[in-house]
């Protein structure tokens, strides 16, 4: 069940840098704004941010197929990542930035942001630790999203609730 979880997901991912590309495109084109786009930097940090979210989407999968009923968190999750996309992360009250600077996407829009628009190119990134320390955020989101998932679809096989909403 994880592999197919995975192998759907990495279809959505290679749809995701598409859609990425084009909006950074037309953002161009509208508002004369040039980003650096710079692909391999942008692919390899879309894809550490797209699995560390994949735990995140892993581990409420695990809560879905415990408690069926999980919608709320779920949209509570997406409200929360497009949040943080528009407040600005240094008014956010210092025990919360503890909090939003560790999630995978919290880290990998700052690299993206100093990618994009202040040139620093992915040597720089890998050079200060930058890639290391989003790659190990991603290794430990996207390992505690698939061990919930296995967990909880074991707990529910257990229960015979795994084929019931």
């Amino acid at each position: 069940m994880v592999l197919i979880l995975f192998l759907r997901d990495l279809a959505s991912f290679v749809e995701m840098v598409v859609r990425f590309v084009l909006v950074m495109a037309i953002a161009m084109l509208l508002t004369g704004v040039r980003y650096h786009l710079n692909i391999p930097a942008f692919t390899l940090l879309l894809l550490l941010m797209y699995l560390g979210t994949e735990g995140i989407g892993m581990m409420l999968g695990g809560a879905a197929l415990l408690y069926k009923r999980v919608a709320t968190l779920s949209q509570f999750a997406v409200m929360l990542v497009f949040g943080l996309a528009v407040l600005p992360l240094e008014s956010l009250p210092r025990w919360m930035n503890l909090f939003v600077d560790n999630f995978p996407f919290t880290k990998a829009l700052l690299l993206i942001r100093q990618s994009a628009i202040a040139d620093v190119p992915l040597s720089t990134l890998v050079a200060n630790g930058s890639i290391a320390g989003l790659a190990a955020n991603t290794a430990i989101f996207l390992g505690l999203g698939v061990l919930t998932f296995v967990w909880a679809e074991r707990k529910a096989r257990d229960w015979g609730t795994l084929n019931q909403y």
